[in-house]
Formats: C-alpha cells, sequence, structure tokens
C-alpha cells in the first residue's frame, strides 16, 4: 500500500518501493522464510531478483536456493517471489547490474540504481560499454557514470561509451583523475535529464562527445584543466534556467551546439 517502513526498529526494518532489508543479526526472529511482493514496478523487460549480503551497494543475482517462485505482472509492476531468509533483496533487469566495469560490455536492458551511490565505475582502458538505447536511472543521487582514476597507475584511455539514456543522477557523468589526464575517448549518442550536473571533466585530453543531449539544474558541462576536447551536435536543455557550461583553463571546441531556456544574460556559459 506504498508504505515505507525505512526507519522501523531503529532502522533494523527497511521495507520501500524496490528495497527490503532485514537486520537479522538484531532482529534474528525475522530471519524467516517469507513471500515478498512489490509494487508498480514498471517498465522491466525481462527483471529477476537481486540479494547482496553484504551492503546495500553491493547486489549479486539471487538464485534458486534463496530466492524461488519468481513472477511478475508487467501491467502492474507486481512482482512475488519467495525467500530463505532476509539479508537485502531487491528486483533489477536481468544481466543490467550497476557494478564495477572492467571489460567491455552491452546491455541488455533497463538498468536502475536502487540504492542512490552510483551505478557504473569503470577503472579500466580499453573499454567499449554501449547501452544499446536502454535507461540507467538513479533516485536522484550518486553518478550514472564514474569514470575516474585514483591513486598509482597509467591514466585511463580509450574508453568508450555510447547509445545511452543516464537519468535521475546528481551527476551523469564523472571523468577525472589525480595522477595523469583521462584520455582518447568518445562519448556518442548520449541523453542525460533530470540531473544536476551532465558532463564533469576534470584533467583530461582528447575527448570527443557526440550527439549528446543534456537537460540539468546546475550546469550541463563542468570542465576542469581539459585540453582539446570536441563537442560535436550538443544540446543543453533546462526548465529552470542554469549555466550550460562551465570552463577553467580548458581547451575546448563546439560544432552545432544547442541551447534552450538557458539564462541569456550568462550567454549559457560560465
Amino acid at each position: 500500500n506504498n508504505t515505507n517502513l525505512t526507519g522501523y526498529r531503529g532502522g533494523d526494518v527497511n521495507v520501500s518501493r524496490n528495497f527490503t532489508f532485514v537486520n537479522t543479526t538484531r532482529v534474528s526472529g525475522w530471519n524467516v522464510t517469507a513471500n515478498l511482493t512489490f509494487f508498480g514496478l514498471t517498465g522491466f523487460r525481462n527483471p529477476q531478483p537481486i540479494v547482496s549480503f553484504v551492503d546495500s551497494s553491493v547486489f549479486e543475482n539471487c538464485t534458486g536456493s534463496i530466492c524461488s517462485g519468481f513472477n511478475y505482472v508487467s501491467s502492474t509492476g507486481t512482482v512475488s517471489y519467495q525467500v530463505s531468509g532476509f539479508t537485502i533483496f531487491a528486483v533489477n533487469e536481468s544481466s543490467s547490474l550497476c557494478g564495477v566495469v572492467n571489460e567491455s560490455r552491452t546491455l541488455s536492458g533497463n538498468v536502475l540504481d536502487i540504492v542512490g551511490n552510483g551505478c557504473f565505475d569503470v577503472n579500466q582502458s580499453n573499454v567499449l560499454f554501449d547501452c544499446a538505447g536502454f535507461n540507467i536511472t538513479g533516485i536522484g543521487s550518486g553518478t550514472g557514470f564514474n569514470i575516474s582514476k585514483y591513486g598509482g597507475g597509467d591514466s585511463l584511455r580509450n574508453i568508450t561509451v555510447r547509445n545511452c539514456n543516464v537519468l535521475n543522477f546528481t551527476v551523469g557523468f564523472n571523468l577525472s583523475s589525480n595522477v595523469s589526464s583521462f584520455n582518447s575517448s568518445s562519448f556518442t549518442s548520449i541523453n542525460i535529464s533530470n540531473v544536476s550536473y551532465g558532463f564533469v571533466v576534470n584533467n583530461s585530453r582528447d575527448l570527443l562527445f557526440e550527439n549528446v543531449m543534456i537537460n540539468a539544474s546546475v550546469r550541463g558541462l563542468f570542465l576542469g584543466n581539459v585540453t582539446n576536447a570536441s563537442f560535436k551536435s550538443l544540446v543543453l536543455n533546462s526548465s529552470s534556467g542554469f549555466f550550460g557550461v562551465s570552463l577553467l583553463l580548458s581547451n575546448v571546441s563546439f560544432h552545432n551546439l544547442s541551447t534552450y531556456l538557458l539564462p541569456t544574460s550568462l550567454g549559457g556559459t560560465s
């Protein structure tokens, strides 16, 4: 009935739209078999149960020994399945979980960041990530794609992200490094909406952004110490008015830049 129990029993029980958690260490009497039902989960193509045994930022597919009897009614978005005991349970698209990306990947369905800590963390070079037109959706916080290099080692390079719809995060894409430049990468056919920042790019060079549309409330682009970045067919849109582009010590070229509903006194740039 859309009731959230996020603070029940001092936070040891959390029941919300697509998240069920019981701290069985403190509430051991609740560690029993149960029937779980989630409502209003429309938009899935091929959903499946997922489980976390560590914390709410690390999920994996829930196998038949723990989760069974899965049923999805697409017209109402109602999901039900049985569990053998309690930890953290939710629902996500089959083979489409948030997590670390260290090799090339093509999505097979929509992805939902049900926790809000951010979805994909790319930490290896020579990666092609193709969303294949599917959505990556947050819950209003975190980062859709975090592509960064911190600590020792070489900089990241030759990363391609394409055909993605990224929505409902604080930051759509974060590209940064405190080691050396984030190099020689491209982002094509990207649609970012309902975010505070579209792209945040720092200490990077030789980047191509093509066919990118951003609807953000604070900054469409924030670029710091960026060299030789090219934007082709970039659309910046806002229903509330925001700074389109912020540049700091950066060398950037724009081709076919369109801005809609940006503050005219700012010229869309700060």
